[in-house]
């Protein structure tokens, strides 16, 4: 499971709060403790599975765009029931489970604002691959603007900023290269 975006890494640190919130006390009372396993935790705990497996299956499609929210929200609304459950026993407090569980909730939910593109990890000096499908293989920071915008051809020995059309290489190459249009203003 490669981790590619934020969005993936937040995903994943969700899911683990969910699963070990869901593995913690949820009430707790002169008696003893309530542990979520025992309840409804049992099945927010497999909802964290779930997430955990759709992370780990799929890239960041729209499985993971949709699906990750939906299983947050039905986190929040099991728990949020079962905090009205826990309430209405007297002598009988919520746990500390409950908040770590619908924190992981809340954080699934907001998972499709959090940002699906790859993490800016690459120093100025790194490129960053693209498809080989496109025409050109690695952008890179162009020298003229500051961007990671620099294109580089497979076919050519030539480059071009897609941001200020700063070019660099072959000169020659320049005329033949299929150099998208500038940015429109």
């Amino acid at each position: 499971m490669g981790l590619k975006t934020r969005a993936e890494k937040v995903g994943l640190i969700a899911g683990i709060l969910i699963i070990i919130g869901s593995i913690l006390p949820w009430g707790t009372a002169p008696a003893g403790l309530f542990i979520g396993l025992e309840g409804a935790g049992m099945i927010t705990f497999f909802l964290g599975i779930i997430s955990l497996f759709l992370l780990a299956i799929s890239s960041w499609g729209t499985i993971n765009k949709i699906g990750q929210p939906i299983l947050g929200i039905f986190v929040i609304l099991i728990v949020g029931i079962n905090i009205l459950e826990i309430t209405d026993i007297p002598g009988v407090s919520v746990g500390f489970g409950i908040p770590l569980t619908i924190f992981g909730g809340i954080i699934l939910l907001l998972l499709p604002f959090i940002g699906w593109t790859p993490s800016a990890t690459a120093s100025s000096e790194e490129s960053i691959e693209t498809s080989r499908e496109e025409p050109y293989h690695v952008i890179s920071k162009c020298p003229e603007c500051g961007k990671n915008s620099m294109k580089k051809y497979v076919d050519y020995n030539s480059s071009i900023c897609e941001n200020c059309r700063y070019t660099e290489g072959d000169p020659e190459d320049e005329k033949d290269i299929p150099f998208p249009p500038p940015p429109a203003s």
